[in-house]
């Protein structure tokens, strides 16, 4: 049962997903991820997939100085940090759980480029 939960909360963390892609407005865009990361957070947990779940807190995090216009060098050094380091002590499921912490070490370097 919590499988089928799991995995319709994060069908809807998909559906947030995909309508972020129609908003124009970057602010607007932060917020609705923030959201979508929450839920999707939500579902890794209940799935077992501990560095997911922290991956997309830290998610949430990176967008919310973003939003706030406060990602600095040092909140992107700190959040690399932080993700790596828990990858490290918590990864239990070898080569894909550290894809989790690849793909926020990357977002978060390339968060706030003027050109995307």
């Amino acid at each position: 049962m919590t499988v089928i939960i799991a995995n319709i909360i994060d069908l809807i963390a998909a559906c947030i997903q995909v309508f972020s892609g129609s908003i124009k407005q970057k602010t607007k865009i932060l917020l609705v991820q923030i959201v979508q990361l929450l839920f999707q957070g939500i579902s890794m947990l209940l799935l077992g997939g501990v560095t997911g779940a922290i991956s997309n807190v830290l998610s949430c995090f990176r967008n919310y100085l973003c939003y706030k216009d406060k990602l600095s060098v040092f909140w992107k050094i700190l959040l690399i940090a932080a993700s790596i380091a828990m990858t490290i002590v918590l990864n239990d499921q070898g080569f894909l759980g550290i894809i989790p912490a690849a793909v926020c070490t990357v977002f978060i370097i390339f968060m706030d480029t003027k050109d995307p």
